[in-house]
């Protein structure tokens, strides 16, 4: 998440993506995140806190408009499957889900209007009526959301493959959401067509590391992150048995078949990527949780179960509310902890180590192929990485994949063009006279497939080592970083 917030700080001081600094995600994610940096900067929050507290607005915004979905529904005795009184415990559940995998990640973006847009279209089918303007902009919100993480594509493609598949007709296309879809579609053209470089550099330059990043972060099978994996299976046959209920006929089997294939593509989104990271679970876990709570609600609609829940409705009724308050207190409470406290306690030392060292207007630079653990709290800090185009030296692992030669750590090596342009942007940032701190990882990144030890490559390319001995000062080591200070006049 802290990249991408990096990535919003760099269009906000002038920079274009893909040309100006590497990132291999698409286009809407980076200038959505220039959002929580702006109101960061307008009210001196720190930016994780607003990111934070702005995808938990999101989350209620999307409960809303579910709740009011149903609403619409159960007027016309329609998405009977969801209970109203289930929205809030469900969205808590669901935060909570994205609390353990990856709170503000895209794939919890996509969820928040996935949802909502998976009952929209589901009361389309039969014809129920909603308001155009809340269409609109459900349609707008949704198809942004869909862009953030094509891999997903499936969810939304089987759902409606399935919708026209039963109205037999393509009314279903002339609603106000698809106006918004085909609106943001029309303005990703118009951003094409003016800035055609961000195009050519994403095709000639992003393009091909990112295919070499899959390999080196991670080639599991699709076997592996299907029926090899226990979440996914317990997923897959949950979507066995919502595929069973929903060929029943009825208000409810449309709801139940969209869940089902919602499941099934969600799954399949998780297993195409090939690395198996938790926040990529994201969206089936979400799935599969309306599923289990569509298959709870279908047999208590049996008439048995009608009876004995009558018999306990008070004791329903306070539970539930319970419930509600205690989610939502705990998760508005871990919201700001959460974003207000470093990821990992081994990384205090490190972040302490730079909080003492440099103002807020020094550069600070840790080169490091995987950041992550470090580098929230480094932006919460107010201390934007300084490496230029490069957010870590991840594409010198890259340009090794598969083959590190045996020279690699002498000075008569030459690097490939992927990780020389890595070397030329930390010669130039080394060199820039706001360059306070240098933190290098002593040794090979744990993390992934990776084989390069960093200092060991860095310190053997004569320019980095000679601009090291002659402008900084070698302070100490804490956590495998080796820490380096600009010398003072």
């Amino acid at each position: 998440m802290t990249f991408l917030l990096d990535s919003g700080y760099r269009i906000l001081n002038g920079q274009l993506p893909y040309v100006d600094f590497f990132e291999v995600n698409l286009l809407p994610i980076f200038y959505l995140s220039t959002v929580p940096v702006w109101v960061s900067q307008w009210s001196g929050l720190g930016v994780i806190v607003v990111t934070h507290l702005m995808v938990f607005a999101l989350t209620l915004a999307s409960a809303a408009i579910t709740d009011n979905l149903l609403v619409h529904a159960h007027q016309h005795r329609a998405l009977l499957l969801i209970n109203r009184s289930y929205v809030p415990i469900l969205y808590g559940l669901l935060t909570g889900i994205a609390f353990m995998f990856g709170y503000g990640q895209r794939e919890h973006l996509l969820m928040l209007a996935f949802m909502p847009w998976m009952f929209l279209r589901c009361l389309r089918l039969q014809n129920h009526p909603y308001p155009h303007s809340h269409a609109l902009l459900l349609g707008v919100a949704s198809a942004v959301a869909f862009t953030l993480k094509p891999h997903y594509a499936l969810m939304v493609i089987f759902v409606e493959l399935m919708l026209v598949a039963r109205a037999r007709h393509w009314r279903l296309y002339l609603q106000p959401e698809i106006a918004g879809v085909f609106g943001v579609a029309l303005v990703y053209a118009v951003y094409v067509l003016a800035f055609p470089q961000v195009i050519e550099a994403y095709l000639t330059r992003v393009i091909p590391i990112a295919v070499m990043g899959y390999d080196v972060l991670g080639n599991l099978t699709v076997f592996d992150l299907t029926w090899g994996d226990p979440g996914m299976r317990i997923l897959i046959l949950l979507a066995l048995a919502g595929f069973a209920v929903g060929m029943r006929r009825g208000a409810n089997a449309t709801l139940m078949q969209a869940s089902t294939l919602a499941v099934i593509g969600a799954v399949i989104g998780f297993a195409v990527q090939g690395k198996g990271w938790s926040y990529h679970q994201i969206p089936a876990t979400w799935a599969g949780t309306w599923l289990v709570a569509m298959l709870i609600r279908w047999i208590t609609l049996r008439p048995a179960i009608q009876n004995l829940l009558r018999r306990l409705k008070h004791l329903h009724v306070i539970m539930l509310g319970i419930g509600v308050f205690g989610v939502f207190t705990i998760l508005f409470v871990s919201t700001l902890l959460w974003a207000q406290s470093p990821y990992l306690q081994s990384d205090r030392d490190v972040i302490l180590s730079i909080q003492t060292r440099v103002l807020e207007t020094d550069g600070v630079m840790i080169l490091d192929p995987y950041l992550t653990h470090v580098y929230p709290t480094l932006v919460q800090a107010g201390h934007w990485q300084a490496l230029q185009r490069y957010q870590t030296t991840a594409g010198i692992e890259m340009a090794y994949y598969g083959a590190l030669p045996t020279d690699v750590y002498m000075d008569s090596h030459v690097p490939p063009p992927v990780a020389e342009d890595v070397v030329g942007a930390i010669i130039s940032s080394l060199s820039a006279p706001t360059m306070r701190l240098v933190l290098i990882r002593d040794g090979i990144s744990p993390f992934g497939n990776y084989q390069v030890d960093t200092y060991r490559y860095l310190m053997a390319r004569p320019a980095i080592r000679t601009i090291l001995d002659q402008e900084y000062v070698y302070l100490e080591t804490i956590d495998e970083f080796r820490i380096y200070e600009r010398k003072r006049d």
